[in-house]
């Protein structure tokens, strides 16, 4: 069974029931939201366990060349390494995408996690909320707009207009194993919490660092431009 955070009718009655007590609890509390996002991050644990055998909606901004999304579809998504990373870099020289003295400059650059001190490899970032493609779509703008991914490269090296002309924006959407999450910003309850209070939207998704490959069976599509699903965030990089 999915899970979407943004639609309460599919998420299991333990679930539902836990988040409900926990929004009237707050009702009244002149708290700010960040401090009842913490204080619904104790009920993680027991979220948890409810959540254990369904899979996580979740989504990932990237830019993909055809061949890419035809790759992600059959074989899943991974977490970035250094070796995924080459593999990404060679099969675009040797298909024409990149020429040598491009191939060259970016195997030598700096990746983003190398340039603000991320620990991006080994991860996949995804966020739980839609309401993120409105609220701070200026923070995963980039990841559209550019091709490479933040564990790549940071498209500084001179050839962001290269970048940019290569494959279409995408969004991957994708069910997670909860047990495979290894940091969320904020916790997990707190955008089930939002989304029954009615929080705001820049406070109803969640950033999730996950540490394992999502199978293809579990990516559930992949939006681009000319999508309905991708079309309906007009303020999205076409």
């Amino acid at each position: 069974m999915i899970v979407d955070v943004d639609n309460p009718d599919t998420w299991p009655s333990g679930v539902a029931k836990i988040v409900a007590t926990c929004v009237a609890n707050f009702q009244g509390r002149d708290t700010s939201l960040s401090d009842l996002a913490t204080e619904a991050g104790r009920l993680d644990a027991e979220i948890g366990l409810l959540l254990a055998g369904h899979r996580l909606r979740a989504y990932h901004c990237t830019r993909l060349l055809d061949r890419e999304v035809a790759r992600i579809q059959a074989e899943g998504l991974h977490p970035s390494s250094e070796r995924l990373r080459q593999d990404k870099l060679s099969a675009a020289r040797a298909n024409g995408d990149l020429t040598d003295d491009q191939y060259a400059i970016l195997q030598r650059s700096q990746t983003v996690g190398d340039l603000y001190g991320l620990k991006t490899f080994s991860r996949i970032h995804l966020f739980t909320s839609t309401l993120e493609l409105e609220s701070h779509l200026s923070e995963l703008a980039s990841y559209l707009t550019y091709w490479g991914g933040e564990a790549l490269f940071d498209g500084t090296a001179g050839l962001r207009e290269v970048l940019g002309g290569l494959g279409r924006p995408a969004i991957i959407c994708a069910g997670l194993d909860v047990e495979q999450i290894r940091g969320i910003d904020e916790s997990l309850t707190a955008p089930f919490v939002a989304t029954i209070a009615q929080w705001p939207p820049e406070h109803r998704g969640a950033v999730v660092r996950y540490g394992a490959a999502i199978p293809g069976d579990d990516i559930e599509a992949i939006w681009r431009p000319g999508d309905p699903a991708y079309d309906r965030f007009p303020g999205l990089p076409r």
